[in-house]
């Protein structure tokens, strides 16, 4: 069964690229990296190291 939250991230992805086409690659790269590695719990490693450096 699909969860919610996963509809929702690929929704919401979805509805981004299709909102934007300059930035459509990008949408594509992070939904086929999501296949792979949880994006969302990366997103806030990134931003915290970020602020650190």
């Amino acid at each position: 069964m699909i969860r919610p939250d996963t509809l929702l991230f690929y929704g919401s992805l979805l509805w981004a690229a299709l909102r934007d086409p300059v930035v459509r690659p990008f949408y594509g790269i992070v939904a086929v990296c999501s296949l792979t590695i949880n994006v969302m719990e990366l997103f806030p490693v990134n931003l915290l190291l970020g602020m650190i450096v």
